[in-house]
């Protein structure tokens, strides 16, 4: 079970199951731990740099604080927004 907050600050739980559908559990379900971890925190890595968003949070910039210039470059990298 993993708790997560959305944007209304509400916390829900969720269930993950690992099965063959998840590609990353297929890709390293028969790595060694600590291969899969360096693994797992590169493809982190470069979804921050491709996300925006998940970039901001990352730095810290989840606290609510957002001047306008920040705002309009989060929605504007949103795709739905291109």
């Amino acid at each position: 079970m993993e708790r997560l907050d959305d944007v209304t600050g509400k916390t829900e739980k969720k269930e993950h199951l690992l099965a063959e559908t998840d590609d990353m559990w297929v890709a390293l379900r028969h790595k060694h731990f600590a291969a899969a971890t360096i693994e797992i925190t590169r493809t982190l890595d470069e979804f921050r740099a491709k996300n925006k968003a998940a970039a901001y949070k990352q730095g810290g910039g989840g606290d609510g604080a957002l001047d306008m210039r920040n705002m309009k470059n989060l929605v504007s990298s949103l795709p739905q927004y291109r």
